[in-house]
């Protein structure tokens, strides 16, 4: 971690007219993992540093309750999501990255730097298990975990993946400690808590906005009030996100809607009445399991959402805080204890 501190040290050395030091915190305080100093003018400002190398929405949830203790609390991490940046702005946590991405301000000055991307994706889906193939069999074996005992070839049947990618995913999985065997005929998933953040976060990053469609809207536009009515083809079209939690939750109005389908535009329009618009609010995503054992209408009143993990990723990478407040009760009820190890 001495390097992630160091590369985000110099990152705030570049602004003009502060002087910057960093002293490893000697005890063992929650969420103080050093202390940061700057100098500004005659002015001495202290900050108390959480370092974490990939900070997730997750992480979020509990800095709150610290943040009344540490006022001057700030997050170092290799890279912080838009999403993120924007809810620690939001929530006056400070941040710091390795991409250069800065929040953080005092009485005399303020400092925000935003847009500095991720440079190591690229990388990550070239040769990780978080490219977009993996994210799709990753996303299976979060939900079915009993697949991860079938054969390859059975996988792939069930997955639509090839062989040789479901063959690298599982080693590169194995290599990180996600995947154990057991025995000769039995596997086990470990960290899966952790396996999931990262899901989630890359599933936001790197496979939704490759199966992203574009925006659409309602042709009718009374449909806005009468949305839960469509009726979906459930096999090939689904709610995600907003609509998907109002059903799920009845906490939340949607305002943007998301659809996971297999339907083409032409169907789209004479089945439900979507059409093209770049500025629609409906999102269209092109449905990308094939297993309908992850689909979650077998255990729901409700067919027609996605599985909960799903619907708080999408809720997650907006920048809407109410889908944040959402998003806890879906992972409080659905996902905390389906993630938790045993």
């Amino acid at each position: 971690m001495e390097d992630l501190i160091n590369k985000i040290i110099n990152n705030i050395k570049e602004i003009d007219d502060i002087q910057v030091s960093f002293e490893n915190q000697k005890f063992n305080i929650p969420y103080s993992d050093g202390i940061l100093t700057i100098i500004h003018k005659t002015n001495i400002y202290k900050y108390n540093v959480e370092l974490t190398k990939h900070f997730r929405i997750i992480s979020l949830n509990n800095l709150e309750v610290y943040k009344k203790d540490y006022q001057n609390l700030i997050i170092f991490s290799e890279y912080i999501t838009p999403p993120l940046r924007e809810e620690l702005k939001n929530k006056g946590i400070y941040y710091a990255d390795s991409m250069g991405n800065i929040f953080l301000k005092s009485n005399s000055f303020f400092f925000l730097i935003s847009g500095k991307r991720n440079v190591n994706a690229v990388s990550i889906t070239r040769n990780k298990s978080f490219s977009s193939a993996g994210l799709r069999l990753i996303y299976n074996l979060l939900i079915n975990e009993q697949n991860i005992d079938k054969t390859y070839r059975d996988i792939s049947k069930i997955t639509k993946l090839s062989l040789d990618t479901i063959f690298r995913v599982f080693k590169e999985l194995e290599s990180q400690g996600f995947i154990v065997n057991i025995n000769q005929n039995n596997k086990k998933i470990y960290r899966k808590k952790e396996l999931f953040e990262k899901w989630v976060s890359f599933y936001g990053e790197i496979l939704k906005p490759r199966i992203s469609r574009g925006r659409y809207k309602f042709l009718d536009k009374n449909m806005l009030l009468s949305w839960d009515k469509l009726n979906f083809d459930y096999k090939k079209t689904l709610w995600g996100g907003e609509p998907a939690a109002n059903l799920l939750t009845h906490y939340l109005r949607p305002d943007f809607f998301t659809i996971y389908t297999q339907e083409n535009d032409e169907e789209l329009l004479k089945n439900y009445k979507f059409i093209s618009d770049i500025n629609g609010n409906i999102e269209v995503v092109n449905k990308f399991w094939f297993d309908e054992n992850i689909n979650f209408y077998n255990n729901i009143d409700n067919p027609l959402i996605v599985h909960p993990f799903l619907i708080y990723a999408d809720l997650v990478y907006t920048n809407n805080p109410r889908n944040y407040e959402t998003a806890k009760i879906i992972y409080k009820e659905y996902i905390d204890e389906t993630i938790s190890e045993t």
